[in-house]
């Protein structure tokens, strides 16, 4: 028997997840605003009852754009959601330069939260002169909670989007040529 199909505000549930999911979106965005940002990936984890999502997911930065912005710094940071045990330490001054974070997770039922820390930009590619690609990961956290009134609440999960903010290069304008008047 499922306790999800069988329960009467089964529906509502899924409804309020829905509602949930898109109502930070404005707020997520203006996280990450800044024109210049790209879009690297998305870090993910899952979990269900009695088996919390922990993973350290890391994204490769497209090769070749290993020269971040360096005077981007986030100054904003969404680093926990929910409840239960899900608690981060992050602060907005450990999310390297050039890198933007949006968070987001499981929490619309009284037990679920997530939580992210810990991000780390890293080379993972060189040619022994020049980085050639850099990786970013972050712990990401997620429960359910351990009651029994949680087993039938479904999974939770924790997502960053990450974005990066490459180094401006200065395009070499061309020279004009001086007509002499001779």
């Amino acid at each position: 028997m499922n306790p999800i199909k069988k329960h009467p505000f089964a529906g509502l549930a899924v409804a309020t997840v829905l509602v949930l999911s898109t109502a930070g979106v404005g707020r997520a965005n203006a996280q990450c605003s800044d024109p210049g940002l790209k879009h690297a990936g998305t870090l993910y984890v899952a979990g269900s009852f009695n088996s919390n999502g922990n993973a350290r997911p890391e994204i490769l930065l497209p090769r070749g754009e290993v020269r971040l912005d360096q005077t981007f710094h986030q100054t904003a940071v969404r680093k926990e959601g929910g409840g239960s045990d899900s608690h981060s330490q992050l602060q907005v001054s450990q999310i390297p330069p050039g890198i933007c974070i949006v968070a987001s997770g499981t929490e619309f039922a009284i037990e679920k939260g997530w939580a992210v820390h810990s991000p780390a930009l890293r080379v993972t590619d060189d040619d022994g002169e020049r980085v050639l690609q850099r990786g970013f990961s972050m712990t990401l956290y997620c429960t359910v909670g351990s009651g029994i009134q949680d087993m039938g609440v479904g999974g939770c999960n924790a997502k960053v989007d990450v974005f990066y903010k490459p180094l401006a290069t200065v395009a070499a304008v061309p020279q004009r040529k001086l007509h002499s008047t001779r």
